[in-house]
């Protein structure tokens, strides 16, 4: 009886393991004939790459002037120069774009006797046409004398420079200081004076120029001049010797129109003899 139950269970055994055997067989086979079910394709996810947006190769010539007139993208520069008198205000850089511009891709650096000026430098702005823009820098109480460089940059990369120098005046020698536009004149003394980057509300009727004068020997010869957008007003401007005394404070002229000044960018010129002495910028809004 023990021998035939040891009989049992080995040929039990025996088949079980056959069984196993044919299904690795079994397994093995399929494999070799190639039934393995092909791969599905794996999915290429769809990228969308944007086209970048071209960068100027450059910037145009770079213009500096004491006055800018037009409108974007069609600014022009007036009375351009690479030289100017001390207490001139406000100092315009003018130049072209071929292409437009995100306010990222360039940035702007005015620099003066070697130094950056970091509260007159930055990142530009969008330029949304080819055309032609401007920055400035400006001073209530006169530009910093000496040597002043404007410089581009596309990137990191300096695309384009211009220099400029505003020179200061000779001890002794006679002068117009900086000129300040008013609303009004109180007691030869200016009222409401405005910034060099504050205009003129539409229908102001007057404005009044103010400069302090020094070293102007009486009957010395000297002339003002106004002009508008670029073109000058004849009947508004005028020569003659000096009447006042050689030290002057709150000097004053103004120009008016009873019907209300037309909008436009105002000038004023001061010349001492045939010499440019200074300029004043103001504008009147529409």
């Amino acid at each position: 009886m023990k021998s035939h139950h040891r009989s049992t269970i080995v040929l039990a055994i025996l088949v079980f393991a056959l069984t196993m055997l044919a299904c690795d067989v079994s397994s093995v086979t399929r494999l070799a004939l190639g039934s393995t079910p092909t791969p599905a394709p794996t999915q290429t996810p769809f990228v969308i790459t944007a086209t970048p947006e071209p960068l100027p190769k450059s910037f145009g010539a770079i213009t500096i002037a004491p006055v800018v007139i037009g409108a974007d993208p069609n600014f022009k520069a007036v009375d351009a120069a690479t030289r100017f008198p001390e207490g001139i205000g406000r100092i315009y850089a003018l130049f072209a774009v071929d292409a437009p511009l995100k306010a990222t891709q360039w940035r702007y650096e005015f620099h003066t006797n070697g130094q950056r000026k970091s509260n007159m430098s930055g990142y530009g702005w969008d330029v949304n046409q080819p055309g032609t823009t401007w920055s400035s820098i400006f001073s209530g109480e006169g530009l910093e004398t000496g040597d002043w460089e404007f410089r581009l940059y596309i990137g990191d990369r300096v695309a384009q420079t211009a220099k400029f120098t505003i020179e200061k005046r000779q001890t002794g020698a006679p002068f117009f200081a900086v000129i300040r536009f008013a609303e009004d004149n109180r007691n030869d003394s200016p009222v409401n004076v405005h910034t060099p980057n504050q205009s003129f509300k539409a229908g102001t009727k007057r404005v009044w120029a103010f400069f302090d004068v020094g070293n102007l020997p009486k009957a010395t010869n000297w002339k003002w001049e106004w002009s508008r957008d670029g073109e000058r007003i004849p009947n508004l401007s005028g020569a003659k010797g000096w009447e006042g005394n050689a030290t002057e404070k709150d000097w004053w002229l103004n120009i008016s129109d009873d019907a209300g000044m037309r909008a436009g960018v105002y000038e004023l010129k001061l010349y001492i003899g045939d010499q440019l002495a200074q300029i004043g910028v103001f504008s009147v809004d529409r």
